[in-house]
């Protein structure tokens, strides 16, 4: 069976790319992502606001990425901080700690920043009856005022979609499943990316069978951290969506829009494979009503190439990556449902895109070819407007960004 990672390889040059959006720590308090300096977009919490922007580093086929920071105020970058991390890895940052998947390995790896990133817990993502090395974690979402974090279990079936670990007893894995619904066409959730909101947690799910052929349209699965089960208080636990494959493979296709935390812009990146004519979209979803509001952009008309990354800065203003035989980063008024225009590209590969607190947008363009924009990490004004000048360079391309 051909592995996601494997999958990804293959697709990544001549299709859609990956993407943008933070998952955020679950404090069950008020307060949205507005996307305004001190409120980090996917989080409750309100706080500081980040200083430095964490990113994983790696190309395939290398086996073995590194661990880079940049801080925000001047784009100063500390490279090499660990390079023993899986080329295909997820970074998250909440409460002060850093947050990296090696999804290769199975391998939750967690780092403290004042301590300069020295000595890091590593908790698999497996117990005694499931193997680690299988469960290919696609993200990590840490419970605040906890030791536990989620991890979302991309090649469980559904009674293991999502596993509980807790920092406090790292050798034992995963404490916990939380089962997530299938489809009825396979026993594969999928799940992609988590996303907290208000005290509840949102997990991205698939329509992938064991062969990444799509199976139908996506859906939203809402779990109660108090409980660590679907919601049960009358209303949907699970909300489906009109595009299909949200998220891509990876953990950046849902992003807040608006600042009372109430909605989300959601990139489908359809059919990545190429074997239909399914290039996906990005729809608008009602947290509250708990559906669709339907689809803003597509992605055959509109985008002219599958979607991948979208990170929002303010209701008028969000980005996304498309791809039809090479990537580009696009501009789009959410509100209007109108694109503004090209904002990077076009090149091989771009993972992500990404907005911090203090209004700066952050592209990662992990591969390049002879006359695209070179390999780095883009950075300018999150004004939607094109970005200019060279790169921020690591010893390998971009794959994943977060910020603390």
């Amino acid at each position: 069976m051909m592995s996601r990672a494997a999958f990804l390889a293959v697709v990544a040059v001549g299709l859609g790319g990956c993407g943008g959006g933070v998952a955020g720590p679950v404090d069950g308090g008020g307060g949205g992502p507005d996307l305004t300096p001190g409120i980090d977009a996917g989080s409750d919490a309100a706080g500081p606001c980040a200083s430095t922007a964490v990113v994983v580093s790696g190309a395939f086929p290398s086996p073995l990425g590194g661990v880079n920071t940049v801080a925000l105020a001047d784009r100063s970058a500390h490279k090499g901080l660990d390079n023993t991390i899986d080329t295909d890895s997820v970074v998250r940052a909440a409460g002060g700690k850093v947050y990296v998947l090696n999804r290769t390995k199975g391998v939750l790896r967690i780092y403290d920043p004042a301590a300069g990133f020295a000595g890091p817990i590593d908790i698999v993502t497996g117990d005694g009856t499931i193997g680690h090395e299988l469960t290919d974690p696609t993200d990590v979402l840490p419970i605040a005022g906890t030791t536990r974090s989620y991890v979302a279990a991309y090649m469980n079936d559904a009674d293991h979609a999502l596993g509980v670990v807790d920092s406090s007893q790292p050798g034992k894995g995963v404490v916990k499943w939380i089962a997530l619904p299938a489809s009825g066409k396979t026993n594969l959730p999928r799940p992609t990316q988590l996303w907290s909101c208000k005290g509840l947690v949102y997990v991205l799910l698939e329509d992938l069978d064991a062969s990444f052929k799509l199976t139908g349209p996506g859906r939203i699965a809402i779990v109660d951290p108090a409980r660590d089960a679907l919601v049960s208080d009358g209303q949907p636990s699970v909300i489906p969506l009109l595009g299909s494959n949200p998220g891509g493979g990876l953990p950046y296709g849902m992003t807040a829009v608006g600042g009372d935390c109430t909605q989300v812009l959601v990139a489908d990146a359809g059919d990545l494979s190429g074997a239909s004519q399914d290039l996906g979209g990005i729809e608008r979803i009602d947290l509250n009503l708990r559906q669709s509001l339907g689809m803003i952009l597509v992605g055959a008309t509109d985008l002219k190439g599958n979607v991948g990354a979208i990170a929002a800065a303010s209701p008028t203003c969000a980005y996304a990556v498309v791809g039809a035989f090479a990537n580009k980063v696009v501009a789009f008024d959410p509100t209007a449902k109108q694109l503004l225009g090209d904002v990077l590209g076009p090149a091989s590969y771009v993972p992500f895109v990404q907005v911090s607190c203090d209004g700066q947008v952050f592209v990662g363009v992990n591969a390049s070819m002879q006359g695209q924009v070179p390999a780095g990490l883009h950075v300018g004004p999150a004004t939607c407007a094109p970005l200019t000048g060279a790169p921020i360079t690591f010893d390998q391309p971009p794959y994943g960004i977060a910020f603390f």
